[in-house]
């Protein structure tokens, strides 16, 4: 069963689950974002200590291994997103809770990939399928954090189905979701947004799982 969905009502599911935890959220992705920016700040250390070219394999190999170690923070913020969607009780140190989920980074990192990969090949061919797949594939993250169990094909294939159901409504959620991040750095203060954009679309995913046997659900309806 596909179940609908409408950006505005996305919009104020996830404003309303962020907006009780959002000390702890923010606490939780401060705390993910320090570690990668420490992570970047070895990275660059590495390099110039190795003297490193930057068209050389070496420095490539480099920055795709320390890509991979700030995986787990990045998931970890996106798990706070998915927190919220769950109404699950707040703790900031689920930002952390991937830091040792060995096959699931690894999930994360080929289906992230692959998605990026046939999103290019949709740019190139003619623009219009790679929009289509970059609005598709949204949801693989938090698909993959809801249920570590399941292939990196099949999450992929699950977040297209989902999106598709109500392509545009998920490619105004995207472009709202941009536009908002744009704001969050330059007008509105970050307390109020950033927990809300890491909510949107783990709420979005929540609401658009299958429904339990004789219960009906629609996020298009308020």
């Amino acid at each position: 069963m596909t179940v609908l969905f409408l950006c505005s009502e996305t919009l104020r599911r996830s404003w309303d689950a962020s907006s009780n935890r959002r000390g702890a959220m923010l606490l939780g992705m401060l705390g993910a974002v320090l570690s990668m920016l420490t992570l970047n700040v070895l990275l660059v250390i590495m390099q110039l200590m190795l003297n490193l070219n930057s068209t050389s394999f070496t420095y490539a190999l480099l920055s795709l291994l320390f890509a991979i170690l700030q995986l787990p923070f990045s998931m970890g913020i996106t798990q706070l997103g998915m927190d919220a969607a769950n109404s699950r009780e707040k703790d900031w140190q689920r930002a952390f809770c991937h830091v040792e989920s060995g096959i699931l980074i690894w999930k994360v990192f080929v289906a992230t990939a692959l998605s990026s990969f046939l999103v290019s090949i949709g740019l190139l061919c003619f623009i219009v399928p790679g929009i289509y797949l970059a609005v598709a594939y949204m949801a693989v993250i938090p698909l993959l954090l809801q249920d570590p169990r399941q292939g990196i094909w099949s999450t992929l294939e699950e977040s297209r189905k989902r999106i598709s159901a109500a392509w545009f409504q998920g490619l105004l959620l995207a472009l709202t979701q941009l536009g908002l991040t744009l704001c969050c750095f330059l007008i509105i203060p970050i307390y109020w947004l950033a927990p809300w954009l890491v909510t949107m679309i783990p709420t979005l995913v929540v609401a658009t799982n299958p429904p339990s046997p004789g219960k009906q659900v629609d996020i298009t309806d308020p």
